[in-house]
Formats: structure tokens, sequence, C-alpha cells
């Protein structure tokens, strides 16, 4: 199974043998891809309405994985119970949601090894809620897919230390050190205009 750029660098930051929650699945390609490539020792699939569970369920269905990524349907954190999983993927939606999800179940989100987020937009208001929250981002990444750019950061319970105000809108491990130049260019007018 082939990921878009942006689920492939979000497998990439999940260590081996982990146990992955995909909250929010959508077609369950991630968890599939995971399967497929034996990366996890165990995931599950959440999202909040019954039509993205159900595309999830057929993916899996065609690619005879059913049997091995457990499909629930909830909201957010609400479907997991305390200690089934190491890793929380909360990836393509609002990060006002994203915080949403996790003040829900701030205790399990905290008890986490770490948490996958990638905000489809307010980025900045999300790594001020986080960083205000007890959380650190210990690792970024940005994506280009298409015609759009997306950013992808790792945070634990812990303390992010705020050296810049700027900080807040291009990251906490400098200025997107593994782009192209060109990139670059092309992401900071995206997000300046």
């Amino acid at each position: 199974m082939k990921l878009t750029p942006r689920l492939q660098t979000i497998a990439e930051l999940l260590p081996k043998d982990c146990r992955v929650g995909d909250v929010g699945s959508d077609h369950g390609y991630l968890v599939a891809y995971l399967v497929e490539n034996h990366w996890v020792s165990k995931t599950i699939a959440t999202d909040i309405n019954q039509g993205p569970v159900d595309n999830a369920i057929s993916t899996l269905k065609e690619n005879n994985m059913i049997d091995l990524v457990d499909v629930r349907l909830g909201g957010g954190l609400e479907p997991y119970k305390d200690g089934e999983i190491d890793i929380a993927v909360i990836a393509g939606m609002g990060g006002m949601l994203i915080r949403d999800i996790i003040l829900q179940r701030l205790t399990l989100a905290k008890s986490l090894e770490f948490l996958v987020l990638q905000p489809m937009t307010q980025q900045t208001e999300l790594r001020k809620w986080l960083i205000a929250n007890g959380f650190e981002i210990f690792n970024e990444k940005n994506v280009r897919e298409g015609n759009k750019y997306y950013e992808i950061f790792c945070v634990k319970s812990g303390k992010t230390e705020v050296l810049d105000a700027i900080q807040y809108e291009i990251g906490f491990k400098g200025p997107l050190p593994e782009m192209e130049t060109e990139d670059l260019h092309e992401y900071e007018a995206f997000f300046t205009t």
C-alpha cells in the first residue's frame, strides 16, 4: 500500500513494534500500511462517524487485514482504554479540535509515550496551548503534498523551552531543516500570504 507524503511522514515517526491508536482514521490507510509493513505490534483505528469506520473496515477487508486491526466507533481518545496504546496519531483536523480531543482525556494523553499531531489549521494556537498545558514538542517534520504544506509534530508530557515568540509560528526545531531551498521559499510564502 502506498501512502500520501503526509501519511508516509507520520508512519516514519512511529517506532517499530509500538501500539498505535489512529484517531479519526477515515479510510484506515495509515493502519493498513503499518500492518502490511509489520511496523507495529497493535493498531486501533477510531472515528467519530460511522461512514469513516465503514471505510476503514472496507480498506482492511480489501487487504485481508480485518482481523489484525481493531476498528471502533467513537470520538477522540474516548474509545481507548488506559494502557492499551503507546502512541496516538491525531491528524487531518483543525488544531483546536486536536486540542479539544487531548483535553477530553488529558490524563491518558499525558500517559502515552507520545502523540503525533498534524493540524490542518491553527498550528500556532495548538503549539501555544500544548506548551501552556505541560507538553514538550520534541520532534517536528514538514511535508509538501501537491501545492500544500503540512506541519507534523510529536509531543509528550514535559516542558518546551520557548526562546522566541516566533517559535510558535515556525516551530521549535529550526526553520524546516529537511526542506530544499526552493521548497522553503514556497513554504514561507504559503504561510505568510
